[in-house]
């Protein structure tokens, strides 16, 4: 997962992944397919907290689906899904529309365009 803080998620309209970003300048997609996730997910929408004797079972998924720090090297702090194209913006004002490039490896983002957002410390 996240090395530090997460700052910004976006569900894709499909529903089937979510992306996240934050203070590690990583970008991670996750998938929201995950069996025991939808397992999760139903089982909580029949639990009660009033008449259980212990919390709700928390699942934890360590792994995305893709993940990358070479979009930006600072703070990701604001990221959206464009089709299957993600945007996303860094706290050094770079806005980035990019897509991921697993054939070319890896982790490897495909650069489509690179904005410079001169002084907007908020987006």
């Amino acid at each position: 997962g996240h090395r530090d803080e997460i700052l910004c998620i976006d569900i894709h309209l499909v529903g089937n992944c979510f992306i996240s970003a934050g203070m590690d300048t990583s970008i991670k997609i996750w998938s929201l397919e995950d069996p025991n996730l939808i397992n999760s997910i139903e089982e909580s929408n029949h639990f009660s907290r009033t008449t259980s004797k212990s919390p709700f079972k928390t699942i934890s998924i360590q792994c995305p689906l893709f993940s990358t720090t070479q979009v930006h090297n600072d703070y990701v702090d604001s990221i959206r899904w464009v089709g299957n194209c993600i945007l996303s913006k860094s706290t050094k004002n770079r806005v980035v529309l990019w897509a991921p490039d697993v054939d070319r490896y890896k982790g490897a983002p495909l650069i489509l365009r690179e904005y410079a957002i001169v002084d907007s410390n908020l987006w």
